[in-house]
């Protein structure tokens, strides 16, 4: 709304008179976190808001809503973007949702003197947890492989359902099921270009390349993209209002 953008620009004019740093958090997103186009995801009036951030020099932005781990720049390297020559980068961080795997939380510091900023993605230790209180449920005494099993075994069956009425022989679906798991566990914890090159070596992934057209393809197709730029951690200096 507009009197959103106006209060961003009090905001920043009440930070600057005591000295003080902005971190913008949303809900939706400024930036896109993916190629494929799905209404909802980001603001309508991203461009403007990036606007009002570039006009207030504000550079680091938490999103949210998508519920996977990913940073994404504005400019994207190489790109001008929304900035124009000599403009700093801006950072959108969408942070991972608690409840989903791999139930991780942003981790952040913060030098007032220098601006300095650090981020990374932290997974919260039920292990831990559930040792120093004497629990016994091997669900959670191994919880990051019991969670990781879960969701993997969630978006298994959310593949094999959407091949149901494929041509592909049952074999093929199930190669296809697993790249589907090991790429959407990684995709949700920010960690695809770690695990890229296995993905792209098995057997299902070749058949889902070669498919025309279809959801389930162009979402595998926009996962299975290798950024230079980490989805878990970031080092910037925060600019000053």
């Amino acid at each position: 709304l507009p009197s959103t953008l106006s209060w961003m620009d009090d905001c920043a004019k009440l930070a600057a008179g005591k000295q003080a740093s902005i971190i913008t958090v949303m809900h939706h997103n400024l930036l896109s976190h993916t190629s494929m186009s799905v209404a909802g995801f980001k603001l309508n009036n991203s461009q403007e808001a990036m606007k009002t951030l570039r006009r207030n020099n504000l550079n680091l932005v938490l999103s949210g809503h998508i519920h996977m781990q990913d940073i994404a720049r504005d400019p994207k390297s190489g790109n001008e973007g929304t900035a124009g020559a000599g403009e700093s980068p801006v950072y959108d961080i969408a942070t991972s949702a608690f409840a989903v795997n791999p139930h991780q939380y942003g981790a952040m510091t913060f030098d007032p003197a220098t601006r300095a900023t650090t981020y990374h993605s932290t997974s919260v230790d039920v292990e831990g947890w559930a040792k120093a209180n004497g629990i016994t449920d091997p669900n959670l005494l191994h919880f990051t492989a019991y969670a990781e099993k879960v969701f993997a075994d969630q978006s298994y069956k959310k593949a094999m359902a959407r091949l149901k009425e494929s041509t592909f022989s049952e074999p093929e679906k199930k190669s296809m099921a697993e790249v589907m798991a090991k790429l959407n566990v990684n995709y949700f914890a920010g960690t695809t270009s770690d695990a890229l090159d296995e993905i792209k070596a098995m057997p299902g992934y070749k058949l889902w390349m070669g498919m025309d057209g279809g959801f389930m393809s162009g979402y595998i197709q926009s996962m299975a993209v290798d950024k230079a730029l980490s989805n878990v951690s970031l080092e910037m200096n925060l600019t000053s209002p």
